[in-house]
C-alpha cells in the first residue's frame, strides 16, 4: 500500500510540474555578436533589456557608440555620437544613460568626453573635461546618490612634467564640475591611470588603477586602491604589486563594506611578459585579506553575487597564440567554482542578473561586440531554426529521436505565430536539468539536448509559451 501511494504521489508530482506555468528555474540565455562594433561596458536595464557602450568602426576611425537590446539580446537601437571611444555606461534614475570615454582617436588632442542621453539614446547634454592633452581619458562614470555624476580617468593638466595623474571629477546633474581631485606620484616620466570608480556606502568613493611606486627598491607600475571621502579627499591608499606592470581594472564594495579588486599582475621579463589575472580582497580600511592568481589572463570586471561569491569578466591570455573571453565563478574565498570560455577576443564586463544568470560583454577577435547571457552555471543553450517549408498551422512538439539515446538527442517544435517559448528538461524527480527561453518567429525549429553529464534514466522535456500552449514528452537515456 505504501509503495502504491508513493508511486501515485510521484505521478501527481510530475503531472503538476508539466501543467504548471513557467517555473523559477527559467533562465533566458543567448550569445550575440554585433559586427562592426567593440564592447567595453554595459548593464541590465530597468526594462529587462541591456545597454552596451563601446565604439563602432568607421572609415575615419572609432565612433563613440551605444547599443540597446531587448531581453533576448535583439537590437532595439544603436547610436553614434562622433569620433571617440565609449568606455563606460550607466543607466540613470530617469531611465536615460550616462556615458564616458574619450573624444578623438587617442592622438594629442584626446579629451575626456561625457554624454547624457534620454531612454532612447538621444543626447540631452555633452561635456568635455581637460585641456586636450595627450592620454586624457575618461574610463568610468557613475551616477551618485544625490543625482550628480562621478568620473574617473587620467589627465596631464595638473602635472608639470606632462605625464598623467589619476583624475576624479564630481559634477552636478547637468555635468557641470563641482570639484576635481588628481592623484599621482612625483616620479617624472611615468604615467598614472584611473580605471574604475564606485560610490561607497558612506557617500565617499573608491578608485582602482595604477600608480608608479617603488616596491622593494624597484620603481614600477603598481595596482592601487584609493579611498576618499565625499569631497574626494584621500582617506587611505593601498599600493600592491611587483617590479613590472600591475594594474587594477575594477573595484566593488562588498556587502561587508570591504572591497574586491581585479586586474593584472605581470611576471616574466619586460621583453617576454606574462599577464596574470589578479584578485585582491580587502577589509574596509584597505588591508589585504587575501589575494589570488586565477590563471594567465587579465581581470577586467568583478561582481559580487547574491551568495557572496564573485564572478569575473576576464580575458584569458594564451601566450603569443591569442586571447579568449573568459568567465570565472568563485566562492566567497576566491576559490574557483567553474570557468567558461567563449571564443577568441577580450572579455570586458560582467554582471549577475536577477535570475542568477550572468551578463558578459566583450569584443570578438578581429572586431564585433559580444553580448552573452548565461544561466547560473555559465552555460548558453541555443534553439536552432531548420529550413522553413511553410508556416505551421498549430503548435506541435515531436517525440525525440533517437530514443533511447546516448548522449545526444533532438526533437522538433512547430510555432504557428511569434511567441516566447520555454523548453525545459526534467529528471524523474521533477528537478529541472536544463531550460532555455527565447522569442521565436513562426516556423519549424529543432532542439538538441546533450546528456553527457547526467546519469541514465527517464527524463521529460516540456515546451511552454506565453500564449498558453504546453506539452510534455518522455525520453530514455541509456549509457
Amino acid at each position: 500500500m505504501k509503495t502504491q501511494l508513493t508511486h501515485n504521489f510521484l505521478i501527481i508530482l510530475i503531472m503538476f510540474i508539466f501543467v504548471s506555468g513557467p517555473n523559477v528555474y527559467t533562465q533566458i540565455t543567448f550569445d550575440k555578436t554585433y559586427f562592426g562594433s567593440y564592447g567595453y561596458s554595459g548593464q541590465r536595464t530597468s526594462d529587462n533589456g541591456y545597454i552596451i557602450a563601446g565604439a563602432a568602426s568607421t572609415s575615419m576611425g572609432p565612433s563613440f557608440g551605444l547599443t540597446k537590446t531587448d531581453a533576448f539580446g535583439d537590437t532595439l537601437w544603436t547610436k553614434k555620437y562622433g569620433m571617440g571611444i565609449a568606455y563606460s555606461v550607466h543607466q540613470t534614475n530617469d531611465d536615460g544613460f550616462i556615458i564616458a570615454g574619450i573624444k578623438g582617436n587617442g592622438g594629442p588632442t584626446t579629451r575626456i568626453w561625457v554624454i547624457k542621453t534620454d531612454s532612447n539614446g538621444d543626447t540631452v547634454w555633452t561635456k568635455h573635461y581637460g585641456t586636450a592633452s595627450s592620454n586624457e581619458r575618461g574610463r568610468c562614470v557613475r551616477q551618485t546618490s544625490e543625482g550628480g555624476y562621478v568620473i574617473v580617468g587620467s589627465t596631464a593638466t595638473y602635472n608639470l612634467n606632462g605625464i598623467t595623474d589619476i583624475w576624479l571629477i564630481k559634477t552636478d546633474e547637468n555635468g557641470d564640475t563641482l570639484w576635481t581631485r588628481n592623484f599621482g606620484t612625483s616620479y617624472g616620466g611615468f604615467i598614472d591611470y584611473g580605471f574604475y570608480v564606485q560610490q561607497t556606502n558612506d557617500n565617499g568613493y573608491v578608485i582602482t588603477g595604477s600608480l608608479m611606486h617603488p616596491i622593494n627598491n624597484v620603481l614600477s607600475t603598481n595596482l592601487c586602491i584609493i579611498r576618499t571621502n565625499e569631497n574626494g579627499d584621500t582617506l587611505w591608499t593601498t599600493i600592491l604589486g611587483g617590479d613590472l606592470d600591475d594594474r587594477g581594472y575594477c573595484v566593488q564594495q562588498t556587502q561587508d563594506h570591504g572591497f574586491i579588486v581585479t586586474g593584472q599582475y605581470m611576471t616574466g621579463i619586460p621583453t617576454d611578459p606574462i599577464w596574470n589575472l589578479w584578485v585582491i580582497r580587502t577589509n574596509a580600511d584597505g588591508d589585504t585579506l587575501w589575494t589570488k592568481i586565477l590563471g594567465e589572463g587579465i581581470g577586467n570586471s568583478v561582481y559580487e553575487t547574491q551568495d557572496n561569491g564573485f564572478v569575473f569578466g576576464t580575458t584569458k591570455r594564451m601566450g603569443v597564440s591569442g586571447s579568449y573571453l573568459w568567465l570565472i565563478r568563485t566562492d566567497i574565498n576566491g576559490d574557483t567554482l567553474w570557468t567558461k570560455q567563449f571564443g577568441s577576443g577580450s572579455g570586458n564586463c560582467v554582471e549577475e542578473t536577477p535570475d542568477n544568470g550572468f551578463l558578459f560583454i566583450g569584443t570578438k577577435a578581429g572586431g564585433g561586440l559580444r553580448l552573452i547571457k548565461t544561466n547560473s552555471a555559465g552555460m548558453v543553450s541555443t534553439i536552432n531554426p531548420d529550413f522553413l517549408i511553410d508556416i505551421p498551422q498549430r503548435y506541435e512538439l515531436s517525440q525525440n529521436f533517437p530514443n533511447p539515446f546516448n548522449p545526444r538527442t533532438k526533437f522538433r517544435l512547430s510555432i504557428p505565430h511569434s511567441d516566447q517559448v520555454t523548453i525545459s528538461v526534467y529528471n524523474i524527480t521533477g528537478q529541472c536539468i536544463e531550460t532555455v527561453t527565447k522569442y521565436l518567429n513562426a516556423g519549424e525549429y529543432s532542439y538538441e539536448f546533450n546528456a553527457g553529464k547526467i546519469p541514465s534514466g527517464i527524463y521529460f522535456y516540456r515546451i511552454s509559451t506565453t500564449s498558453g500552449f504546453r506539452e510534455a514528452r518522455k525520453m530514455l537515456l541509456q549509457k
